[in-house]
């Protein structure tokens, strides 16, 4: 019987040559001094390639679309070309409290995840395999090789107007004046702690691990509503992202770390950066 992530791979195996080149960029020239250049300190970043008519033709075949800037975008998630990531939104779930899960959809456990998204996790599967990333087993198997290690951080802008029924002058002043907190970006390992011991998590790799499809050819992920797990087995293919198998997740309970992330209902940005070295 053909393995489930190699079942997976087969749809995508007619064009996966084309694609993984899609976030490579030349290698950039030697850098020049403002007078050798004959521009100003800062000068613009080179533009990246142009897609190929191949490439362009396969974007639209799934449903996405060529930016201005270079970079992709399928639904609601972005693929950044020339820094190799992929963003999307999502809205804080909880602030506090036990999780199971890092992010999830509105299908999928909503009781205990951190964060939660509208994006279709089968496109953010194909956004990730665009940037030239191979997904795999949460370690290394016989059968299976080993995904590839991603990042993943979250940002946002949070102010307690938009959250606040009272949209008087008063409280527009106060809390444009006094309110307001940026969160930049940070790596999401930072919310999350050992609910036994109470300690962070640590700087573990997230491992594209993919999910499998059913009989019928559905993302087993859509289906569940998993997007980012946390203590599922070595053996799961219900999400796009899950802890290394070395992180010991599978193992542990986890709870959101208090203070560490902006109020439920916040609206954030995901980022899920690829840690493969270029070839």
């Amino acid at each position: 019987m053909i393995d489930r992530r190699v079942r997976f791979l087969i749809p995508v195996l007619a064009f996966a040559l084309n694609i993984t080149a899609f976030s490579q960029t030349p290698a950039p020239p030697p850098e020049k001094s403002a007078a050798q250049s004959g521009g100003a300190v800062g000068a613009k970043a080179e533009e990246l390639p142009p897609l190929t008519e191949k490439q362009r033709k396969f974007v639209a075949f799934i449903g996405g679309e060529l930016l201005p800037d270079g970079n992709i975008r399928i639904g609601d998630i972005i693929i950044h070309r020339r820094e190799r990531e992929v963003s999307f939104p999502a809205m804080v779930n909880m602030s506090e409290g036990d999780i199971e899960v890092a992010i999830c959809t509105s299908v999928g456990k909503t009781h205990e995840s951190l964060l939660i998204t509208g994006v279709d996790p089968f496109k953010l599967q194909l956004g990730l395999i665009l940037l030239g990333l191979e997904n795999g087993a949460k370690c290394e198997r016989p059968d299976v090789k080993r995904g590839d290690e991603v990042s993943l951080e979250i940002a946002s802008f949070y102010c307690p107007l938009f959250y606040n029924r009272r949209l008087d002058i008063e409280n527009l002043v106060n809390s444009l004046s006094f309110h307001c907190v940026s969160y930049p970006r940070a790596a999401l390992n930072h919310a999350i702690v050992d609910s036994q011991t109470g300690r962070p998590f640590g700087n573990f790799e997230w491992i594209f691990v993919g999910s499998s499809f059913a009989g019928n050819g559905v993302c087993v992920a859509a289906l569940e509503g998993t997007v980012v797990d946390l203590n599922s087995n070595y053996n799961s293919t219900c999400a796009i992202v899950s802890p290394s198998e070395e992180s010991g997740a599978a193992d542990k309970l986890f709870q959101i770390k208090p203070g560490s992330t902006p109020p439920a209902g916040t609206l954030v940005t995901v980022y899920v950066k690829s840690a493969k070295k270029r070839d």
